[in-house]
């Protein structure tokens, strides 16, 4: 585990097991992805792994993107993690969303105002999940982002494509 980062996938259609990567040779195993799994919602413990850790002094540069996993916890994790900095000693960023490249997508039926709050408005994405249906399927998500109230017009621009630019680098 020392020289290995965890795939980490919340999305719930993809499922592996123990065996799904035998197929590597011996020397490819380097390549098989490290299986985490916890009894509890994975996304919020990695989370606190990815805040609490020094990845973000390692990779400075590197962009995270919690994808597929909602954006309603956001509000928990900022109020956890500050009380485990405080705990620590340590002082917590002012936007540790910001401060640690963090990108989190969001969904049409998150309190997006609220979660804007603890986590800013250049960290949020939004995307259809087009090409397979799951619970987090939204085809017509753009749509009804545009019409949710109480997100200005500049910010929902920011959500619907300028944030994602940013996590893709593609600007």
């Amino acid at each position: 585990m020392a020289n290995s980062f965890p795939i980490i996938d919340a999305d719930a259609h993809v499922i592996e097991t123990e065996r799904t990567w035998d197929y590597l040779q011996p020397s490819e195993s380097k390549y098989r992805p490290k299986l985490y799994s916890t009894p509890e919602d994975p996304t919020r413990q990695y989370w606190v792994i990815v805040i609490m850790s020094p990845l973000h002094e390692i990779f400075p540069k590197l962009r995270w993107g919690f994808i597929e996993a909602s954006a309603q916890w956001v509000p928990w994790i900022y109020c956890e993690a500050a009380i485990r900095y405080r705990a620590a000693g340590r002082a917590f960023p002012r936007n540790v969303f910001e401060d640690y490249n963090i990108f989190v997508t969001c969904q049409t039926n998150d309190d997006v105002p609220y979660i804007v709050r603890c986590c800013g408005e250049d960290r949020l994405v939004i995307g259809t999940d087009y090409g397979h249906t799951d619970p987090s399927s939204a085809v017509t998500a753009l749509n009804e982002f545009q019409r949710m109230e109480g997100i200005d017009g500049a910010v929902k621009e920011k959500i619907l494509s300028h944030n994602a630019e940013a996590l893709y680098a593609l600007q």
